[in-house]
């Protein structure tokens, strides 16, 4: 994914990128094996308290997610109005019968 995103940036399909560093990928390989079996949000918030504390190396970083309504990602990314419940199946197939 890395790897794609740096040829993204270069305008570059075949562009010859570097990927993510080997400190970076081993940090990332040890929050992945180390947050599991724990519930999404404590696993979370183990992510954004690292992300906080600059584990990465892009530096500190503090994260704000609002999961549901307006302002959360999806809301921002869909454009859907404020109490959007989802799709329906007449919605997506057209079909209201």
């Amino acid at each position: 994914m890395c790897k794609a995103m740096q040829r993204f940036l270069a305008k570059d399909a075949d562009a010859n990128v570097a990927g993510l560093p080997e400190a970076e990928r081993k940090k990332l390989a040890a929050m992945l094996r180390n947050t599991k079996g724990e519930e999404s949000e404590v696993r979370h918030k183990k992510w954004l308290k690292a992300i906080s504390a600059g584990k990465f190396s892009f530096g500190p970083q503090e994260l704000i997610y609002i999961p549901k309504g307006d302002s959360s990602w999806k809301h921002a990314a869909l454009g859907t109005p404020a109490g959007w419940i989802g799709y329906t199946k007449s919605t997506v197939t057209g079909n209201h019968s």
